[in-house]
């Protein structure tokens, strides 16, 4: 089995990796055990099946995710340019991502909720709060900017849930065209979803 300490952590990183370039029905739990450096037969000492090393995937890619929305939202600077912070940290993470994957791979959440949403009631679920957590993040930064006047004011939460719908969207676009310039004028069309003035924005792509 190897370092028992770390194992399950390792199935967790390499069931991550490969599912967000191939997709959770393409990838097996042999394929995973060999990737991670785990004998098959112990899998199932860590999880009981595969959907559960689903579900420890998307807490994982949450916790992460996490993480940077703290380090960009809840960091210095005004409302309105935290947001801005995030959504060109958003474009700048999938443009270094092509360098390793060769391929837009798309968000990790969007696409299992694309593949499993309709058959693996756990996953969906466990998808389905991560949005509902990111969604409330971006409904905390635009309340904040309403109140200091860089954004019109208006529904948070709507504009929140807006948010998250568009970032999404943008990003899955890019995968389908494989083109991750798709990406590069998302804080253009966020800032316009919000009714931003942005005759004095600088470019994202600079």
């Amino acid at each position: 089995m190897g370092r028992t300490s770390d194992a399950g952590e390792r199935l967790v990183t390499s069931a991550r990796q490969l599912i967000s370039m191939r997709g959770y029905q393409n990838v097996g739990v042999s394929e995973l055990c060999t990737h991670a450096g785990v004998k098959k037969g112990s899998f199932y000492y860590f999880f009981r099946s595969k959907e559960e090393l689903a579900l420890a995937v998307v807490d994982a890619f949450w916790q992460d995710y996490e993480a940077r929305l703290d380090d960009s939202l809840a960091g210095s600077g005004s409302p309105l340019s935290r947001l801005e912070r995030f959504l060109d940290d958003t474009y700048l993470r999938h443009r270094s991502a092509i360098a390793v994957d060769g391929c837009v791979r798309g968000c990790l959440l969007g696409n299992l909720a694309l593949e499993l949403a309709t058959t693996t009631e756990m996953v969906r679920d466990r998808v389905a709060l991560a949005f509902g957590r990111l969604s409330a993040a971006l409904e905390v930064i635009v309340g904040e900017a309403m109140a200091s006047g860089e954004v019109p004011e208006g529904d948070p939460h709507l504009k929140g849930e807006e948010l998250l719908a568009y970032i999404e969207g943008i990003i899955l676009l890019a995968k389908a065209r494989n083109n991750v310039d798709v990406i590069a004028h998302l804080r253009r069309g966020a800032l316009a979803l919000l009714g931003v003035d942005q005759k004095n924005e600088r470019s994202q792509t600079e």
